[in-house]
């Protein structure tokens, strides 16, 4: 019995009219079907379906979503589809802010599972954590930041349409984990301008490129000789302090000597004052207390290239930072997580391998969840105050120590448009680098590591007495923002050697608990993300496709 199609008359009647564009193509697919079952062909069933569907998915874009009309490219962050959200049956309420939509409406395909995670801080380490956490499909993880932003020490605050970093500041060639997120979320680098050297045991100030200020004091050769004996023991070391944190560098006794001793040791003295360009005037302390631990940590072999092009003044376009500075990256990180900001934490006890938390929200209502996983990635002596730690936690919590960091933005005239790092003679609360990073805008920064307890007062009238040294027509206005980090948190040359790393990561997964962050990588946004890729990759299976 043949079949007849729906007449015209009801077909109007039940969908309406359509568009002549329209049904003057599916009269050429009907020709074209016709033309086919005259010769006697006709294409597969299932190929003829997957063209329907495709047509018919073509037909529903740009159609109204809860009364709102969305453009084809939709501008939803975390990759929701217009489709999807269709089916998800998206409210009207969900759509005036298509942001929240997309955090409340998974994508397609990607199902509810996975252990209940709580992330303690939105900084790079809770953030990176969280990451890794989506990519592996756990879909119930979430995270909670006292503050009312994300980022931790990477703040970023806006002058006159200029981003300023009061945290962290530089991407160098060894930022491979922390660029892939960068690069998926949109958030663009430019090369940081050029760096020139100061010279505070010289009167007056010497200012000069970085080069120049080194050769004057060691010959070139020597130089070389110094970073090849480096290169070597990079080498050697690699197995120990190549990977993420500092589980078993304690077996190297060696390594907890000052980097400075270390240094003349190996026939390396001109390191101590290179390297102190991206250490101690970044807040790391004097290279004569620091253990070479850390140093080597820190000056893998992708830094160490960078400090050398750049040393050299070649014009490659490294280090880098964020064109929006380094809080908007771990923004639109955010973006794609639950988050919750504002969310002061007053109480965490774990029984039976599970963690109830207790906070207020930021509206200040108290809420409480019960967690099968959490990961520290705050301050840990911070959390004596709400957590019920373990007697070896509390020891752990104990041995870290922290150095005051100041960073001061201040209007300026007669700055010039550079960096300038102290190569020698600084001084404690002193200008370690200023910065003046935007030519049309006449804000400068100003870096004060090895602060100690001096205020913010104290902290600023050194600084202009730096300026005024250096640039006598130079004048600093008061403060627009000053800021003092608890910056790099580590222990002494006793506890490293007394294997406190290593009781830190045996640590890990008792009591369904982890430590991120700084204290088990190293104060800088890499490996801080390094080390929460892998602490993810060790301890959190994949469950099924990521989202």
């Amino acid at each position: 019995m043949q079949r007849r199609g729906v007449p015209l008359r009801v077909r109007r009647q039940l969908h309406g009219a359509r568009p002549l564009r329209r049904r003057a193509g599916e009269d050429r697919r009907r020709a074209r079907r016709l033309a086919l079952l005259a010769r006697g062909r006709l294409p597969p069933r299932r190929a003829r379906v997957r063209a329907e569907t495709r047509r018919r998915r073509r037909g529903r874009r740009g159609q109204p979503l809860g009364g709102l009309r969305l453009p084809r490219r939709s501008v939803l962050p975390a990759g929701a589809r217009l489709r999807e959200l269709h089916r998800a049956g998206a409210g009207r309420a969900a759509a005036r802010h298509p942001l929240h939509a997309a955090r409340a409406i998974r994508p397609r395909g990607c199902r509810v599972s996975g252990p209940r995670i709580c992330v303690l801080g939105a900084g790079p380490g809770g953030l990176s954590a969280a990451w890794y956490l989506a990519k592996r499909g756990y879909s119930r993880v979430t995270v909670l930041e006292s503050s009312d932003r994300v980022g931790g020490k990477c703040h970023t605050v806006t002058h006159e349409g200029r981003a300023y970093d009061l945290g962290a500041t530089s991407i160098t060639l060894a930022y491979t984990r922390t660029l892939e997120i960068a690069a998926e979320v949109g958030a663009a680098t430019h090369p940081q301008p050029k760096r020139l050297g100061v010279r505070w045991d010289e009167q007056p100030p010497a200012v000069g490129p970085l080069l120049d200020s080194m050769l004057k004091r060691y010959p070139f050769t020597e130089l070389t000789a110094s970073s090849v004996r480096y290169l070597a023991q990079l080498a050697r070391y690699q197995r120990a302090l190549g990977g993420d944190g500092f589980g078993g560098v304690a077996a190297h006794p060696e390594l907890m000597m000052p980097f400075a001793a270390w240094a003349r040791k190996h026939r390396m003295e001109p390191l101590v004052e290179m390297f102190q360009l991206t250490l101690t005037d970044m807040g790391y302390g004097r290279l004569d207390e620091l253990p070479a631990a850390y140093v080597i940590k820190y000056m893998n072999l992708l830094n160490v290239a960078t400090m050398g092009v750049y040393l050299a003044d070649a014009d490659y376009g490294w280090p880098r930072r964020f064109w929006d500075g380094w809080e908007r990256m771990w923004t639109r990180v955010a973006w794609r997580l639950d988050v919750r900001c504002g969310a002061r934490v007053t109480r965490i006890t774990r029984d039976a391998g599970l963690a109830r938390v207790a906070w207020t929200d930021a509206q200040g209502e108290a809420r409480e969840e019960t967690f099968d996983r959490l990961i520290v990635a705050c301050p840990l002596d911070a959390t004596a105050a709400f957590m019920d730690l373990r007697d070896d936690e509390h020891q752990l919590a104990e041995a870290v120590r922290y150095d005051n960091y100041w960073v001061t933005i201040a209007r300026t005239r007669g700055i010039p448009m550079n960096t300038l790092n102290t190569l020698r003679g600084l001084r404690r609360a002193h200008c370690g680098e200023l910065r003046h990073p935007w030519p049309d805008s006449d804000h400068s920064i100003f870096y004060a590591p090895d602060a100690g307890d001096a205020d913010g007062a104290a902290v600023l009238a050194n600084l202009r007495e730096d300026v005024a040294d250096l640039f006598p027509a130079a004048v600093v206005e008061d403060p627009t923002q000053q800021i003092c980090w608890r910056y790099f948190p580590h222990v002494s040359p006793e506890a490293f050697a007394a294997g406190f790393y290593d009781r830190l990561e045996a640590r890990q997964g008792r009591d369904g608990t982890y430590v991120a962050g700084a204290l088990p990588a190293f104060e800088t946004v890499e490996h801080v993300v390094s080390y929460s890729r892998g602490l993810v990759g060790r301890f959190f299976p994949r469950l099924g496709r990521a989202p």
